[in-house]
C-alpha cells in the first residue's frame, strides 16, 4: 500500500490568505488541530491549532503572518505505508502531506487512517506460523531468508523489520509463514546459524490479534 491510496480526500487545505476564523472551523470540523497550507500547488508547511489560538487578534485576522511548522517534513505518493508510518512518527505530525515526484501537493495522510491500515494488514493475513529472528543489520537479506523459507515449501506471508532497542547494529525480523508447523522451517534457519527469538502458531495468537486491533481501532475512533 502506498501513500497515495492513503490520502483522506476529505481534509481540505488552506491558503495563507484564508481567515484565522476559517482554518479553526475546518479544524473544529474535521477534528484535527493541524492544516496544511498549500500555495499554487505547493505544499508550503503546517499551521497548527495552537498558532491559530496564539494569534487569534491578529491584524486583520489572516493566517499569513503565521509561522508554519514541518516545511520540509512530507512523503512522495509512491512511497510505502511503512515509510509514511516512520516519516508521521519520527516528526510528531498528524497529518502528513503527499507530493508526487514533481513537488505537487497531492493530498494528506492521517496519522490515524495510517495505523488502522496497518492494523487491518496485520489482522487479514491467512492462518500461519510466526517466528523472530536476530540478525546483524549488515548480514541482512530478505532474499536469503525467503530462499530459506521456500526451501521448506511454505510463503511468507508477512514481515515487519525493526532495530533491536538494545543493539543497534542487530535487527529483529518478524515473519509470518503460512504454515502452523514451523519445526522443520525452524531447523532449517538453525543450520544456518540464525538466531531465533521467538516464535507463535497462528492459532495462539489471532485471538490476541484480534483483540488488540479492536482496542486501537476503538482508541483511535474509528
Amino acid at each position: 500500500m502506498t501513500a497515495e491510496e492513503l490520502i483522506n480526500d476529505l481534509i481540505p487545505d488552506v491558503s495563507k490568505q484564508d481567515t484565522i476564523q476559517r482554518i479553526m472551523d475546518l479544524m473544529d470540523d474535521f477534528s484535527v488541530n493541524q492544516l496544511p497550507v498549500v500555495e499554487n500547488g505547493k505544499y508550503i508547511g503546517i499551521i497548527t491549532e495552537s498558532n491559530l489560538l496564539n494569534h487569534l487578534i491578529s491584524d486583520e485576522g489572516y493566517a499569513q503572518s503565521l509561522p508554519l511548522i514541518h516545511q520540509e517534513v512530507y512523503v512522495y505518493n509512491d512511497q510505502h505505508l511503512y515509510e509514511v508510518l516512520n516519516v508521521a512518527t519520527e516528526n510528531d505530525i498528524e497529518l502528513l502531506p503527499v507530493l508526487n515526484r514533481e513537488g505537487k501537493y497531492l493530498g494528506v495522510v492521517s496519522l490515524r487512517d495510517t495505523a488502522k491500515a496497518l492494523a487491518r494488514s496485520f489482522a487479514s493475513q491467512h492462518p500461519g506460523g510466526i517466528f523472530i529472528l536476530l540478525v546483524d543489520s549488515i548480514d541482512y537479506s530478505l532474499q536469503e531468508i525467503s530462499r530459506l523459507i521456500e526451501a521448506n515449501n511454505a510463503k511468507v506471508l508477512s514481515c515487519f523489520v525493526e532495530n533491536d532497542p538494545n543493539n543497534f547494529e542487530k535487527l529483529k525480523v518478524t515473519i509470518k509463514v503460512n504454515t502452523l508447523d514451523l519445526t522443520h522451517l525452524l531447523a532449517t534457519f538453525e543450520r544456518f546459524n540464525y538466531q531465533i527469538i521467538g516464535k507463535f502458531h497462528d492459532y495462539e495468537t489471532r485471538t490476541n490479534s484480534t483483540e488488540r486491533l479492536g482496542i486501537l481501532l476503538k482508541y483511535l475512533d474509528m
